[in-house]
């Protein structure tokens, strides 16, 4: 029986999103397959990470995450999480022409990387300068913070602004135009990589296949796809039967499929 409030709490935390970063390890329990699943997340290449809701995707995805943090200073990969569960505000949203559930993604995917980047004191606190500052003339690790957020709020505001020209203006044409393209951010991404002298960078991809409309999952296998390949892999957790890859992806090709 628990004894404490703690204890207590944690019986409630019916999903990984309820768990803090320390607690995820500390609950886990890995046999011989889990373990498997987690080192191949730890390598090279393309995956898909395939289950029904429930069986522990996201758990391993973290754990993944924490165990490269853990050995981050001795094999340098930088293990970058990517939670995506406020897309449904992206349905249908343009930027101008653009479509804006595309630069959304690729913002989140930078974010993303930079809060890593932070996370293990490779930016801040005296370290390296902040590799964002060439392309968006940020000078401060915290001020490239509240711009990477202020940015997906505006990307945010155009589902529901009645005043969508003044969201644009202020997203600006030029951030459109550079961050919707996935070469621009594969750039920044290998920037990063000669910068910290890494060995690789592996994205973890969840809340996605699930939480995207059609046209939103085709979408963001699009991006996938473009993403990976020498240095930079890619990870997500999909569903079995009802994930829409689109006419470009080709499933066992473009990534291999680890079942749950």
């Amino acid at each position: 029986m628990p004894k404490s409030d703690q204890e207590l709490d944690l019986l409630q935390a019916a999903r990984c999103e309820d768990l803090i970063y320390a607690q995820i390890r500390e609950l886990s329990v890995l046999g011989p397959f889990e373990q498997s699943i987690i080192a191949t997340l730890k390598q090279s290449g393309a995956h898909l990470l395939e289950g029904a809701r429930g069986v522990g995707k996201s758990m391993l995805l973290r754990l993944a995450e924490i165990e490269m943090d853990t050995e981050f200073s001795q094999v340098r990969k930088l293990a970058v999480y990517v939670n995506f569960k406020t897309s449904t505000l992206l349905e249908g949203v343009k930027a101008g022409e653009r479509d804006g559930f595309q630069v959304w993604v690729n913002v989140k995917i930078l974010q993303a990387l930079h809060d890593k980047l932070v996370f293990l004191d490779l930016i801040g606190k005296g370290q390296d300068a902040d590799p964002y500052h060439k392309v968006f003339g940020i000078t401060s690790v915290e001020q490239t913070k509240s711009f990477l957020q202020e940015k997906i709020h505006q990307l945010q505001k155009l589902a529901f602004s009645p005043d969508k020209e003044m969201v644009l203006r202020e997203l600006g044409d030029d951030f459109l135009d550079r961050v919707l393209d996935t070469g621009f951010l594969v750039d920044i991404i290998q920037d990063v990589i000669v910068q910290f002298d890494l060995d690789k960078v592996i994205f973890l991809f969840d809340e996605a296949a699930h939480t995207f409309i059609p046209n939103q999952q085709e979408i963001f296998f699009e991006i996938f796809k473009l993403l990976h390949g020498g240095k930079i892999a890619a990870k997500a957790a999909v569903y079995p039967s009802v994930t829409s890859y689109g006419r470009n992806f080709e499933v066992g090709h473009d990534a291999i499929v680890l079942s749950m």
